[in-house]
């Protein structure tokens, strides 16, 4: 629509002017907006630095929690020490990432063989038909025979390895 904040707040889908009452609210905003004259200055100037944060969005006249933001900001990307943290923080998250992906894939795989497993199937089928080494598979199946108590995550957790 536009704008640069819309406001919701808790209202009883099949009753509209029945509210809550619990004075939440949620507050979404747009750096797209185009309504400058129904917000504060300072929100919208807030929002065009988000969209582009360069010195050309910091003028004169703007808000000084702007400008302090601006200037931490400028500090931290010109320190050394702080750029190296900052990889460092991007590569751990990258491969905290990386190691929730490969859980998920392992987890389906056990599930799979799981029910393989029920429906009678030999290792050896179930490997052929899941297209896995035939000894991963075994040692899949090994864990789950040795810990039957334990969801298709928590095998998951201690086949990761394999």
């Amino acid at each position: 629509y536009g704008k640069y904040k819309y406001t919701f707040d808790n209202r009883c889908e099949e009753i509209p002017e029945l509210v809550m009452g619990d004075e939440c609210q949620k507050i979404i905003l747009n750096t797209k907006g185009s309504n400058e004259s129904e917000v504060e200055r300072s929100l919208v100037d807030f929002l065009h630095y988000i969209d582009n944060s360069s010195e050309e969005s910091i003028y004169s006249e703007c808000d000084e929690r702007l400008k302090h933001l601006h200037r931490k900001i400028h500090e931290i990307k010109s320190n050394e020490q702080m750029g190296v943290s900052y990889m460092k923080m991007e590569e751990r998250d990258r491969l905290i990432r990386e190691e929730g992906e490969k859980s998920g894939e392992i987890k389906s795989i056990i599930s799979m063989i799981r029910i393989k497993k029920e429906k009678g199937y030999d290792d050896a089928k179930i490997a052929e038909d899941l297209e896995l080494e035939r000894d991963y598979t075994v040692k899949i199946i090994d864990i789950i025979n040795s810990n039957k108590d334990k969801s298709d995550l928590e095998i998951a957790e201690l086949a990761r390895f394999l």
